[in-house]
């Protein structure tokens, strides 16, 4: 099976030998005009480092460079973590706030550029942002001066570790696996939950999210119990989706869970 992903005028190709690539790309080059590379190195801002025993890494130092710059931290120290421990965001902005704020339209607008270029590398390679990521886009259209400096600090974080990368290595265990936790009450101002998952293909990381619950849970073990719900959803699509591309070996996609009332219930 040959995997064929198409961004804009970039194309990639997946398959099983070289030899079925180069037939391929023998067969589009009948009808357009291009040089195909033998190895994926570069591809939507993402470069792609493969290491001598085949460990493939996702590294996005060019995209951090350039998200810093047009932040205007790329001097900015770095920070240890996303956010502070027990970090506690204010509600978002009423009407009084943003009457009175010197230069609200420029927070705003600063806000919400700077939440859209770290949810970008969250999704492409960065699992350690989606909590906070999850947090701070809560607050898109009503951002306040503390829900900013909450942000330059994960970008504070980012400059510190800007070559971490995902690798992606070749194992022997099962073929998607998920986690999926929660968090009781964690949102001070609505008492919902905070939820978050992530699904490994063969060990390696291929799909993650943190998000605040939609309902109030009335205990933990119902909290835990909507997060699996929305992580099955995603084990669902992605169950299906793998079949379709025939890389799917059981009939079953397996999610852990740390809760010992909800595995019972």
């Amino acid at each position: 099976t040959t995997l064929i992903l198409i961004y804009v005028d970039d194309l990639t190709a997946f398959g099983p030998s070289d030899q079925e690539l180069e037939a391929f790309f023998g067969e589009l080059q009948q009808s357009f005009k291009f040089t195909p590379e033998k190895s994926l190195t570069f591809y939507k801002q993402v470069r792609y480092v493969e290491s001598p025993n085949g460990d493939i890494s996702v590294v996005h130092t060019s995209y951090v460079d350039r998200m810093l710059r047009e932040f205007g931290m790329q001097d900015c120290n770095p920070a240890p973590t996303p956010l502070m421990v027990g970090t506690k965001l204010p509600p978002a902005a009423d009407d009084e706030y943003k009457q009175t704020h010197g230069d609200y339209l420029r927070l705003q607008h600063e806000y919400q550029t700077g939440v859209g270029l770290i949810i970008y590398l969250m999704t492409e390679s960065r699992p350690d942002l989606a909590h906070a990521c999850g947090q701070l886009a809560r607050y898109m259209t009503a951002p306040r001066d503390q829900h900013l400096s909450s942000l330059k600090r994960v970008f504070r974080y980012i400059k510190g570790t800007r070559e971490l990368a995902l690798k992606f290595s070749s194992t022997t265990e099962s073929q998607v696996v998920g986690y999926a936790d929660a968090s009781h009450q964690a949102c001070p101002h609505t008492g919902k939950g905070i939820a978050g998952w992530i699904f490994f293909l063969h060990g390696n990381p291929v799909c993650w999210a943190s998000f605040t619950m939609k309902d109030v849970g009335i205990s933990s073990t119902e909290n835990e119990i909507m997060a699996l719900s929305e992580a099955s959803r995603t084990a669902r699509y992605l169950k299906y989706w793998l079949k379709e591309v025939k890389c799917l070996n059981g009939s079953y996609v397996e999610i852990m869970e740390d809760s010992s009332p909800t595995i019972r219930a």
